[in-house]
């Protein structure tokens, strides 16, 4: 279950890099074991802090324990309406990353609008020259300003995170 939600947020985290323009540099990203851009890992690292800073690994543990007590060592294959329910969560994890990264994206296509308007306004203007800068300013800028809603959406989503694993571990029984 948190393996799903930090895949969610490295997902926002490559959706808003590749919107902003920095998608280009990469970083070795040991978590994922391949490269990730800058604010994938930015979003990545962000989200193991609100991770810890609200208690979540505590979640995390008890759940980890619980499943030992539900579900035997060994004691039940992967089939039928488990796997489903993991099928249903990673569709949910697309949610997820768009919720985080919609702010952003909506914020860049109006910047990308401007930006078309501006050129047919003015013809003789490079507006690739300055719709770049642009576009990485405003996109850190609206990135700077979504942090707190960031953090509510994760804090909302470890919060529910005891409810699913408990969800989960009970298709498991035998």
């Amino acid at each position: 279950m948190v393996r799903f939600v930090l895949a969610a947020v490295s997902m926002a985290g490559q959706l808003i890099g590749l919107e902003v323009g920095l998608s280009t540099p990469a970083l070795f990203n040991p978590a994922f074991e391949g490269q990730s851009t800058v604010l994938q890992t930015l979003a990545d690292m962000a989200t193991l802090l609100i991770f810890l800073s609200t208690d979540a690994h505590h979640l995390l543990l008890s759940g980890l324990a619980h499943s030992f007590q539900t579900v035997p060592l060994l004691g039940r294959d992967f089939g039928g309406s488990s796997v489903e329910a993991m099928v249903r969560l990673s569709a949910e994890l697309c949610q997820v990353a768009l919720r985080l990264s919609a702010p952003l994206l909506a914020a860049q296509f109006l910047t990308k609008v401007f930006l078309t308007l501006l050129a047919r306004a003015a013809p003789q203007m490079n507006v690739f020259m300055v719709g770049f800068p642009l576009q990485i300013g405003g996109g850190l800028l609206m990135l700077a300003l979504m942090l707190p809603m960031f953090a509510a959406v994760l804090d909302q989503i470890f919060g529910d995170l005891d409810i699913q694993i408990v969800g989960l571990l009970s298709l498991l029984k035998p």
